[in-house]
């Protein structure tokens, strides 16, 4: 292609980023190209390989590579590579695409592109409070004589399953306010979340309030896209997630209850009155 044209086909490829100064929930977002062939794979990064001919009087480049001296002056045309790539987040969202399925559930618009997720199964083991299990004597443990008031002293454990969930959102210009400092006068990291979490997630899950417990952020060093102007990074969030809910432990006999200083049920969300806070973590994938 030609040597002036280099810079509007790399911005024409790959994909570039701004923040919406509208609406601070979305960012506005150039998409990248897709394989001509191969829809599934998409312009991920291109790089100049050589320039032949000569570069006009006003085109002094670095970058040529000049060659025999019996070509002609011209405007010269540049060889560029391109690295197409199957990503790993759904990247072919247009901005006006990002509108929220259901608007009670109030979803960030950017979590429907260019976010990764990662989910890892675990568990956890919880003293069960309250009482002590007794053992069950066996007829062997009659026959041997074991009295009926032989009972256990330890306090057991029940095994609860969780899922550490990282969220990567990629491409991201500049660090959103909720994870720099203290944001609207709430610490985000310890806090569960307040509405339901999370329409755009594969298979349509949606995480019910109190159950996704936010651990804190990773931010990438900066790095450049589309046509190497544009600075930005990635950020992962780090969730686990537990069904019962994060205020909620086990009691014996009656499975999970909710737990508050006052005993009276939390049904205003008010701060500091169950043992984690409440907030809206959608707040995290959006500049204000």
């Amino acid at each position: 292609m030609p040597w002036a044209k280099k810079d509007d086909f790399l911005r024409a490829i790959l994909p570039d980023v701004e923040r919406n100064l509208t609406d601070v929930r979305r960012l506005t977002r150039k998409l990248p190209e897709k394989h001509p062939r191969r829809p599934l794979l998409f312009a991920d990064g291109a790089e100049l390989v050589k320039g032949v001919g000569f570069p006009d009087s006003d085109g002094q480049d670095p970058n040529w590579l000049w060659f025999s001296s019996q070509a002609q002056r011209g405007s010269g045309m540049a060889e560029i590579r391109v690295t197409w790539r199957h990503l790993t987040y759904q990247a072919d969202v247009e901005d006006d695409q990002t509108t929220p399925p259901n608007a009670i559930l109030r979803p960030a618009p950017e979590l429907k592109r260019y976010i990764t997720r990662y989910t890892t199964p675990n568990v956890e083991a919880t003293n069960i409070g309250g009482s002590i299990f007794k053992f069950v004597r066996t007829a062997g443990d009659i026959v041997a004589g074991v009295a009926a008031s032989d009972v256990g002293t330890e306090t057991p454990a029940k095994i609860l399953p969780f899922t550490e969930l990282k969220y990567v959102w990629h491409m991201v210009p500049g660090i959103p306010p909720a994870v720099l400092r203290e944001f609207n006068g709430t610490i985000y990291p310890g806090t569960v979340n307040r509405v339901s979490f999370d329409v755009f997630a594969l298979g349509g899950v949606v995480y019910a309030p109190g159950t996704l417990l936010f651990l804190g952020a990773e931010i990438s060093e900066p790095y450049l896209i589309g046509a190497g102007f544009t600075e930005v990074r990635d950020i992962t969030y780090t969730f686990t997630h537990r069904p019962q809910g994060w205020n909620f432990l086990y009691r014996r006999g009656v499975g999970f209850r909710e737990v508050t200083t006052d005993a009276v049920s939390n049904v205003a969300l008010t701060d500091d009155k169950n043992p984690y806070n409440w907030t809206s973590h959608e707040t995290l994938f959006t500049f204000g």
